[in-house]
This record gives C-alpha cells, sequence and structure tokens, in this order.
C-alpha cells in the first residue's frame, strides 16, 4: 500500500469593488469559492473598497501594500486589481476579466482625469504599471479565464500566464502542497483506488 498525505489549505480569496463592479466577477468569485470548498480547503473571501480618484489612488495602492494578510492564510488569491497588491508568500493572481490591473483602471478613466495628458497623469500611470509589475512578479502562479487576457499579461509583463475555467482554476489552486493535513489515505497499488 502507498501512503498519500492530503493537503489542505485555508485560502484567502481577496477581491476589490467599486460602483462598477462587474456582477459576473462576483458569480465567477462565488463559483471559485464552492469549488474550493468541494475540495476540502477552508476558503475565505475578502473584499477591499476601491475608488479611482486621481488624488486619492496612491495613498489607497499604498495602503493595500501595507494590509499584511500574511498570517491570514496559506495561500492568497488575488483576483485583479487592486487586491493583487497585498503581499504573501503563496500568492496567486487571477484575472476574470478587464479591467484587470491598475494601469487598465487608469487608461479607462482618462478621460475624467484633468488634464488628460499632463506629465503628473503620465507619472501616476508609470507609477501604476511599476506597482502592477511588482504585483505580478511576486505572485508565484497567474491565472486568467479569458485567452485575450493571458497572451496581454505575457506580453506586456513577461510572466506566464495560465488560461482556464474556474473548475480547472480550482483545481491549479488547490493542488498547492505546502500544507499537510493530519488525514492520511492509504493507495492500493495494484487498483489504484484510495481507501481512508
Amino acid at each position: 500500500m502507498l501512503r498519500i498525505l492530503i493537503r489542505r489549505m485555508k485560502i484567502l480569496l481577496a477581491n476589490s469593488f467599486d460602483h462598477a463592479t462587474d456582477s459576473r466577477d462576483e458569480l465567477d468569485l462565488r463559483q471559485l469559492q464552492d469549488e474550493l470548498i468541494a475540495k476540502g480547503h477552508s476558503v475565505d473571501c475578502f473584499s477591499l473598497p476601491f475608488v479611482f480618484e486621481h488624488e486619492s489612488l496612491l495613498g489607497q495602492v499604498m495602503s493595500y501594500r501595507l494590509l499584511d494578510v500574511r498570517q491570514a492564510c496559506d495561500k492568497l488569491v488575488a483576483i485583479g486589481a487592486p487586491s493583487h497588491l497585498l503581499r504573501h508568500d503563496n500568492k496567486a493572481f487571477v484575472a476574470f476579466r478587464a479591467p484587470f490591473l491598475l494601469q487598465d483602471f487608469h487608461d479607462n478613466h482618462a478621460e475624467t482625469l484633468k488634464p488628460k495628458s499632463s506629465f503628473r497623469n503620465n507619472v501616476l500611470r508609470d507609477k501604476l504599471r511599476c506597482a502592477d509589475q511588482l504585483s505580478l512578479r511576486e505572485s508565484k502562479e497567474i491565472y486568467c479565464l479569458i485567452p485575450e487576457l493571458g497572451a496581454t499579461i505575457t506580453r506586456s509583463f513577461g510572466v506566464d500566464c495560465k488560461v482556464c475555467d474556474i473548475k480547472q482554476l480550482a483545481a491549479y489552486i488547490g493542488s498547492d502542497n505546502c500544507i499537510e493535513d493530519s488525514s492520511v489515505v492509504t493507495r492500493d497499488a495494484t487498483t489504484g483506488k484510495l481507501a481512508a
């Protein structure tokens, strides 16, 4: 008999919301949570407020970076921006759909910035891109649901992005082998069946 240790994790799904949050993101988040729970993981959701206001944007970015969630979970799953700014040694980044990074928020709201092409706005966009790049590079895994987003992330930031659906995403996220559970099962070497 082959003995297998079952791995269980405490997973934190972190997302952000504003007045324009897409309801599809909320549905995808709930489906991902249900899939991970079905796999035996302990899952909490954490929604962080976010307001795209030119004057407060860098302050919000800084407060996300300073928020320490390392003791709260074994794995952080950051869904889109700006939750990807949260720091954790075992972080996965997930983009459900665009806009998914801070520079995208900036570009989508550029018409509200006065004046539109000022030096100050260009500096802000550069700082947001640097924050995006840092956050993606410190992520151990990067996933997205839409192939075009995966290609954009890979091309723009030089990181690997795996394209998958929610069920595959839950399997990838839940397959981390860093946490051991006391549950032990055995597998019959001849039949391959698991037994408690």
